[in-house]
């Protein structure tokens, strides 16, 4: 059984219960339908009508996913790193070549967009 942690915070019992149901296999029609109907209903959350692509990976996997394509090599971002989202978004963009500039601050400490000015 895959367990997904969603942070430090507890998880209600309804979602613990629902993960304990029968796995549903990705190719069977009903998964389809319930991946289709998920999507439709994302939509309206994300305000869009175009296509929603969903990440069939960890948060690490997204966060490189949009990094070597939305980047190239020698394309420069800046990162917020006051906590360890942030230095991992780091990294993965030099790993890709891409130039950091890292704007750093206590994992306790809210960042402010006003250092943005400085880069």
């Amino acid at each position: 059984m895959l367990l997904m942690s969603p942070g430090p915070t507890r998880v209600p019992d309804p979602v613990l219960a629902a993960g304990a149901r029968p796995m549903l296999h990705h190719r069977d029609p009903e998964f389809s339908k319930i991946l289709s109907s998920t999507i439709d209903k994302l939509r309206p959350l994300f305000g869009t009508t175009g296509d929603i692509l969903p990440i069939h990976a960890t948060g690490r996997g997204a966060m490189e996913g949009a990094i070597c394509n939305l980047f190239s090599p020698g394309d420069q971002i800046v990162s917020f790193c006051n906590g360890h989202f942030g230095e991992m978004w780091s990294h993965i963009a030099e790993a890709f070549g891409i130039t950091v500039h890292r704007i750093c601050t206590d994992w306790n400490t809210s960042a402010d967009p006003a250092a943005l000015t400085n880069c």
